[in-house]
C-alpha cells in the first residue's frame, strides 16, 4: 500500500456468547456491539471497513478467518480472545505467527493486546473484548498506525489541559484513560458558549461511565467527548486536579 492510499481494513469479532443486535437472547448471551463500534471508529477515521465478520470461539475457525482476510486486506482488527487463558482463541490462533506478539500493556482499560504482521502480509491489531477497552485501544494503537501508514504527519489526536470535576479511583502503575464528558467553563465556572476549543477556557471533565466498571460500560460510553489521561505514576485523581484530555467527540 502506498502512502496516502486508504488501507483495506477488516473487522473480526469473536465471542460465543455474542448475538447480533435484535436477536433473541438466551441465558449467558449478550448483544454484540464491537462490530458496530470498531466499524464506526474506522469510518470516523475516513476508512470504510472492507469486511465486518463475527466468529465463534473456535481456534481453527479464527485462524481460517485471519488467513482469508489477510490475503485481501492490509490490516485486520479483532476484538476478544486476547487474554492469557486457555479459551482466548485469537491469542491461540496466532501463536504460530512469528511476527505477532501477545503482551499485557500498562494501560487501563485495555491491558491485554496482540499485534504484529501475519504471514499473509496483513497487520493484525487484536484488541480486548470489553467495548470500552476496545475503543481506548483503537484510539491509542490502531488509529495512529492507520493514519501514519497513509503518510499523515499528525496521526495523534490533540491533548488539551483540563481539571477533574469529580474525583475517581485510579490504578498506579498503568496509564489511565477515563471516558469523560466536558464542561466549558471560565475561571468563575460559567461558560459563555464560545466552544470547547475557542479562546482561553477552563475545561472541566467528569466520568461518562461508572469509574468502578469502565471497561464494559457500554451505555455511558456513547456520550464520551474525550478520555482523561493520567500518567502511570498518578493513581487516584482528586476533584480539581489537572488532567490531559484526548479529544475524540468534538468537531
Amino acid at each position: 500500500m502506498r502512502a496516502s492510499e486508504l488501507p483495506r481494513v477488516a473487522v473480526l469479532v469473536t465471542g460465543a456468547e455474542l448475538r447480533p443486535p435484535g436477536a433473541p437472547l438466551a441465558r449467558g448471551q449478550i448483544v454484540e456491539s464491537n462490530s458496530l463500534l470498531i466499524a464506526g471508529l474506522l469510518r470516523e477515521s475516513g476508512i470504510e471497513p472492507a469486511a465486518v465478520r463475527r466468529c465463534t470461539d473456535d481456534v481453527a475457525a479464527v485462524r481460517a478467518q485471519l488467513d482469508e482476510l489477510g490475503r485481501s486486506c492490509d490490516a485486520i482488527i479483532t476484538t476478544g480472545g486476547v487474554g492469557p487463558g486457555s479459551h482466548d482463541v485469537v491469542r491461540l490462533a496466532v501463536q504460530a505467527e512469528p511476527e505477532v506478539r501477545a503482551a499485557r500493556v500498562a494501560v487501563r482499560p485495555g491491558q491485554p493486546q496482540c499485534a504484529g504482521r501475519l504471514a499473509s502480509g496483513a497487520w493484525l491489531f487484536a484488541l480486548p473484548g470489553n467495548p470500552v477497552s476496545a475503543a481506548t485501544s483503537f484510539e491509542l494503537f490502531v488509529r495512529p498506525a492507520l493514519l501514519a501508514c497513509q503518510g499523515r504527519a499528525d496521526p495523534m489526536r490533540p491533548l488539551v489541559p483540563a481539571v477533574a470535576g469529580v474525583g475517581w479511583r485510579g490504578a498506579r502503575g498503568r496509564l489511565q484513560l477515563m471516558p469523560v464528558t466536558i464542561d466549558d467553563a471560565d475561571a468563575d465556572g460559567a461558560g459563555d458558549g464560545s466552544g470547547i476549543l475557542g479562546g482561553r477556557r477552563r475545561l472541566v471533565c467528569r466520568p461518562a461511565v461508572n469509574p468502578r466498571g469502565v471497561s464494559h460500560a457500554v451505555g455511558g460510553h456513547g456520550a464520551v467527548q474525550a478520555y482523561a489521561v493520567a500518567g502511570e505514576d498518578r493513581g487516584d485523581v482528586a476533584e480539581g486536579e489537572p488532567v490531559e484530555l484526548l479529544l475524540v467527540g468534538l468537531a
